[in-house]
């Protein structure tokens, strides 16, 4: 259960077909991977129809193709006949169940518009789950931080002593200020040198150097006795090196004090970033992280037929729908969880009410909860489906107003209280933050669709506005009634939770 999946290894098992491109027979090893589907996005992005962009993208397939010779251009792929491209589209159906259920679902007449609006569904319910599940560690992650930026505003008001700085400062100020007045003296006394009679010797047209070398050598020879008399007698400056040492030793106590009162400052808030890391570490199950991968296929196995991971389910029965979802429609998975809850006279049932007590919201319909779950058991169904219904939205406004202290009139904005009480939930594994996720976001659907009293039929049975109204009077089924009970488990899972963590 803890294997990484190899790209490689399904590209290589994905089956080879034969289409005509031009008249001429192909073979396409069929994987239409993400670039695949963005080829697809962009060509119609771009303003091709379906039909064509989805061509193309089968172009990059064919040339994906191990020892295929590229011999065609993308433009050969558009005029594929349209029963290849069906084939191909159905070839990409079979090999992915995910894709294929959403595909079923969409509600489109052109078969590659639908195809394109089914990718887009999968890609938008993985990048969803994925983004809440980072933002709430990140969020953990960051109050954990706190005390640590604290630490660091304090350190940067810790101010260095400057009392072992006055040794310092004296023997600066002791230092001998050196003045040169024999130096200037001698500068200014120095005789002027006379001025060489050179010129007349060049401004003659020929140059007389017999005339120049004569001028040369009546030039003065000039010395300066004074300024070597002056430079001789420059007094040598005399220092007190332990004046200045002095203070740059206790300037160096001074900075040891100062890290080891940085240290001091952060060791309490590190410890508790340790701490808190821990208690994070420890919340996690890593049994199911080590599964994770599994886990994560049988969660989104279980939503693509309408239901979710719920701890009622055996772990046997949850395996056997994943590992035979290639073959398994909605209607066998609803009855073989249906089948699951029905033995023995709906004793899985039974005890999973009766672990409902323990909450007060709960407690006090728990007669209501019995009626409902003896209709179920007798196949009255649309009388449980009409009491689970309305007394979600009861227990769910009764936590709100009691545990919240937020009283609401619509359960609407009392389901928003709820997800920022979840969000900000440190207890609540990432599974079960997950699966709670899912249940909420299913329940929001019930009570989010749209009804208008002016056209009642145009709302499906699922509405809650639409049974509360008492325009909901078709035949319920089992399948609507046992979910409705999981929901109100899944529920009194989360509010119990959520009250351990107050």
């Amino acid at each position: 259960m803890n294997e990484i999946t190899d790209l490689t290894e399904l590209k290589n098992n994905s089956p080879i077909i034969k289409i005509a491109i031009a008249g001429t027979e192909v073979k396409i090893r069929v994987f239409f991977s993400v670039t695949c589907f963005e080829i697809f996005f962009n060509r119609h992005a771009q303003g091709d129809i379906f039909k064509t962009a989805f061509s193309k993208s089968i172009f990059h397939i064919y040339k994906q193709t191990k020892d295929c010779e590229v011999l065609f251009t993308e433009n050969d792929f558009v005029g594929i006949a349209d029963a290849d491209l069906l084939f191909i589209l159905n070839e990409i159906l079979a090999q992915d169940t995910k894709i294929k259920l959403e595909y079923e679902k969409t509600d489109c007449v052109d078969i590659y518009e639908k195809f394109y609006v089914a990718n887009r569904a999968i890609i938008k319910k993985a990048t969803a789950d994925t983004s809440k599940s980072l933002e709430k560690m990140s969020n953990t992650y960051k109050l954990q931080n706190s005390p640590l930026l604290t630490s660091t505003n304090v350190i940067n008001n810790i101010v260095m002593p400057t009392e072992n700085l006055s040794g310092l400062k004296s023997a600066i100020s002791m230092m001998s200020n050196y003045d040169f007045p024999k130096l200037n003296s001698t500068f200014s006394n120095i005789a002027k040198i006379p001025q060489l009679e050179i010129q007349s010797a060049v401004k003659t047209t020929q140059i007389d150097f017999s005339s120049l070398q004569s001028s040369l050598n009546s030039v003065p020879k000039v010395q300066f006795p004074e300024l070597a008399s002056a430079l001789s007698n420059i007094p040598k400056p005399v220092f007190d090196v332990q004046a200045i040492v002095s203070p740059l030793q206790n300037l160096l106590e001074s900075f040891f004090t100062i890290n080891e009162a940085i240290a001091q400052t952060l060791s309490a808030p590190i410890l508790q970033i340790v701490e808190a890391t821990q208690k994070i570490m420890s919340s996690i199950d890593f049994s199911l992280l080590i599964y994770r991968k599994k886990w994560s296929e049988q969660r989104e196995t279980l939503l693509s037929y309408g239901w979710f991971n719920s701890d009622e389910l055996p772990d046997e029965l949850v395996n056997n729908i994943h590992m035979m979802r290639e073959e398994l429609s909605v209607e066998d998975v609803d009855n073989i969880i249906v089948a699951y809850f029905r033995q023995n006279q709906c004793g899985s049932l039974k005890k999973m009410v009766k672990r409902w007590e323990t909450l007060n919201y709960f407690h006090c319909r728990i007669r209501i909860f019995h009626e409902a779950l003896v209709n179920h058991s007798r196949k009255y169904f649309n009388s449980s489906v009409t009491l689970l219904t309305i007394h979600t939205e009861g227990v769910i406004t009764d936590f709100v107003r009691t545990s919240l202290n937020s009283p609401r009139f619509k359960v609407e904005k009392a389901i928003k209280d709820i997800k920022k009480e979840l969000d900000e939930n440190e207890d609540v594994s990432i599974y079960k933050f997950e699966v709670f996720n899912d249940v909420i976001k299913q329940i929001e659907e019930a009570f989010n669709e749209n009804f208008l009293l002016s056209d009642p039929d145009a709302t499906s049975n699922k509405s809650r506005h639409k049974i509360a109204h008492g325009h909901a009077y078709e035949i319920e089924n089992e399948v609507n009634s046992l979910k409705r009970f999981l929901y109100l488990n899944e529920i009194h899972c989360l509010f119990s939770s959520l009250s351990n963590s107050e």
